[in-house]
């Protein structure tokens, strides 16, 4: 409990881009300041029009919404998905690019089926 009690008084202070300007380069300290999964749904079902990277870019903007960084601080994006057939390649840099992350930003797909979001 102490750990999480440090995470959150941590997360607390990463309340807009300043805390980036000065500490971004640091380390030592990594913090998930939230998260965001694009919607579930079934095989064939009322999500399949959409592109993985389209709802891949939702998830990813919520999750920058909900923590209050701009999209241009994002360094890295690790995102995994479950099926990757027919995607095309590099699913997570093709989700930055629609969410409107710096090209800079270092992206990884992740490809451990259902427990890609464990990694």
């Amino acid at each position: 409990t102490a750990m999480l009690a440090q995470a959150s008084q941590r997360a607390s202070r990463l309340g807009g881009a300043a805390h980036y300007r000065v500490h971004h380069r640091c380390l030592s300290e990594v913090c998930i300041v939230a998260a965001a999964r694009t919607p579930i749904g079934g095989f064939n079902g009322s999500l399949s029009s959409l592109p993985a990277s389209k709802l891949g870019a939702v998830a990813i903007k919520g999750a920058l919404r909900r923590a209050r960084v701009p999209a241009e601080a994002v360094e890295q994006v690790w995102m995994g998905n479950v099926l990757s057939a027919a995607i095309g390649q590099a699913p997570a840099r093709q989700a930055a690019m629609e969410a409107g992350l710096p090209e800079s930003a270092c992206c990884t797909t992740i490809n451990k089926v259902c427990s890609s979001g464990m990694k």
